[in-house]
């Protein structure tokens, strides 16, 4: 046993296999979370907490309380219950990337992506703050603290493009409503792509330094604890939920008051304040494809909260959204949804490390790339599109 376990090391240490296998191991993850039985988990939790807030709408009309009031506390309580039918997906993600954690795996992919990263001019520590920015980039900031000052910058700048916790939801709920027949593979591949801006942003701020030397200890495979593991998915689904019951049930409430349509003389047609900021700004997406006020309302309360993005979407749109977008639309529109502007409080953390001209140029810098990536692909799903249908 010990002498399979070192010819495993031994291939899982070198690049041209540890590489490809860490990728087939990243996709079973997915493939878990996204599919069964992660979706059929989540699926039976959206019936349970839908059930209950129409339970709860019921009861409150019963009461005698005004449809209007009733409806608004519905709309609430459903855009909550919407984010939290995705707790189990992430729940199973993290456990399985504790697992892989805990049992050595990771260790052995430090080790083996070091002479990649050098090239980006980090070293193989940087890949523990890179896969904590799959969680908050908070927390990964805060775990590169032990980096050199370079590789902190370079992560300051990169890590952003990575599909954070409060994303996921997001990118959950967008390859639903968009790629319904190819969920997992659709997650995967712009998990891939979003991993890819993280590295060209990296080479690109990286500016030809080289990395650190890395110095790595790996310890022996074991398996790991299903107390320890279950203590972690129990983790991320506490903060999940602690962000659900505060951040997301206070911006829904915005959103819902937002929503109600008003209108200054008797003649005005009623509108609310998305609408408006959706048609003020939506010109600016006619490029990418999806230049409607129903998105372009999403993305900017996004920047507040990621979640709040289908919160917008589906309150402002009459139908089915996939029908409102063609297929390189959708595409474009899921990129800049997972590459665009990060959150308030990650803008908030560069503001208070870095100071507020680099927290500018931090966002703009983020806007850019995410706009010019969803052009680019929005332009060549275009031209194959037309290619396939001629």
């Amino acid at each position: 046993m010990p002498r399979a376990l070192d010819r495993l090391d031994f291939l899982l240490c070198r690049p041209i296999v540890g590489l490809p296998v860490f990728f087939f191991v990243m996709y079973g993850v997915f493939f878990l979370s996204f599919s069964k039985p992660g979706e059929w988990m989540s699926g039976y939790t959206e019936t349970i907490l839908f059930g209950l807030t129409e339970a709860l709408a019921d009861f409150l009309l019963s009461a005698g309380t005004n449809p209007k009031a009733a409806s608004v506390i519905n709309g609430i309580l459903n855009n909550t219950a919407s984010v939290l039918a995705y707790l189990p997906q992430t729940a199973i993600f993290f456990f399985l990337i504790k697992g892989l954690e805990d049992c050595g795996y990771l260790s052995r992919v430090i080790f083996t992506a070091d002479r990649f990263l050098s090239r980006f001019g980090l070293s193989g520590h940087a890949l523990l703050p890179f896969l904590i920015g799959f969680g908050c980039y908070v927390p990964a900031m805060e775990a590169s603290r032990t980096l050199t000052k370079n590789e902190r910058k370079i992560l300051k700048d990169s890590l952003p493009f990575l599909i954070c916790s409060a994303r996921l939801p997001v990118l959950f709920f967008l390859c639903e409503a968009f790629f319904p027949k190819r969920k997992a593979f659709a997650a995967f591949a712009f998990y891939l792509l979003c991993a890819a801006v993280f590295f060209l942003s990296s080479l690109i701020a990286s500016r030809g330094k080289a990395a650190p030397p890395l110095a790595v200890l790996l310890p022996d495979f074991r398996l790991p604890k299903l107390r320890i593991l279950f203590g972690e998915a129990w983790k991320k689904s506490r903060d999940y939920l602690i962000r659900t019951a505060t951040v997301i049930f206070l911006c829904a409430v915005c959103l819902r008051i937002c929503s109600i349509p008003i209108s200054l003389t008797e003649t005005e047609e009623p509108k609310n304040l998305l609408s408006l900021f959706g048609e003020t700004l939506s010109f600016l997406f006619v490029p990418l494809g999806f230049g409607k006020p129903p998105f372009a309302a999403a993305l900017f309360s996004g920047f507040f909260a990621k979640e709040n993005l289908m919160f917008v979407m589906e309150m402002l749109s009459p139908k089915e959204i996939s029908s409102l977008l063609s297929l390189p639309a959708r595409i474009s529109f899921t990129a800049f949804s997972m590459l665009y502007l990060p959150c308030f409080s990650s803008a908030a953390a560069v503001c208070k490390e870095w100071g507020a001209k680099e927290m500018s140029v931090f966002l703009l810098r983020t806007f850019v790339t995410a706009y010019s990536i969803s052009w680019i692909l929005y332009t060549l799903s275009e031209i194959l599109v037309a290619f396939v249908q001629n």
